[in-house]
């Protein structure tokens, strides 16, 4: 991460002081904010055996790292690439479509959770995207898109 910097200059001194041999200074701020993002930028899962079976779950965890002592939180959103919302995949509580994370003080990783439905469809991978914005107390860190692809296993 890279410093950010502050550079002074002494120009008049009150009440009688001057001013010495050295009137400018820089000064470096250390990078400390926290970054979050997905654990991963790609994440794969095989769609359930067949209707009627429980559905697979995906969990995926959305990072913070660096100074976690004040609360961070994050804005989200899942898209459909060629993956359907509520056919393909169900986010739940406390995953939707889009919503919020707040990340206590000292609190490193939040997961999103996701139903993979079955279905008996022959038919290409699919796919859907989890988006990071909008962080405050933060900044995002390089995963803040992922890709998921559900592996199609019907024939």
């Amino acid at each position: 991460p890279t410093p950010e910097t502050i550079n002074l200059e002494i120009n008049s001194v009150a009440g009688g002081g001057f001013i010495g041999p050295l009137p400018t200074a820089v000064v470096n701020l250390a990078d400390n904010e926290p970054t979050i993002a997905f654990s991963l930028a790609t994440y794969s899962i095989s769609e359930p055996p067949n209707t009627g079976t429980a559905p697979g779950k995906l969990t995926v965890a959305v990072k913070r790292t660096g100074t976690l002592t004040q609360i961070s939180t994050v804005a989200y959103q899942i898209t459909d690439v060629n993956a359907t919302a509520g056919s393909d995949y169900n986010p739940f509580p406390p995953a939707a479509l889009s919503g919020t994370l707040t990340f206590a003080a000292g609190v490193a990783s939040i997961n999103l959770v996701i139903d993979i439905v079955a279905d008996l469809a022959d038919e290409p991978n699919e796919t859907f995207q989890l988006m990071l914005s909008g962080p405050t107390a933060a900044k995002l860190g390089p995963n803040a898109t992922a890709t998921v692809t559900i592996v199609d296993n019907d024939l």
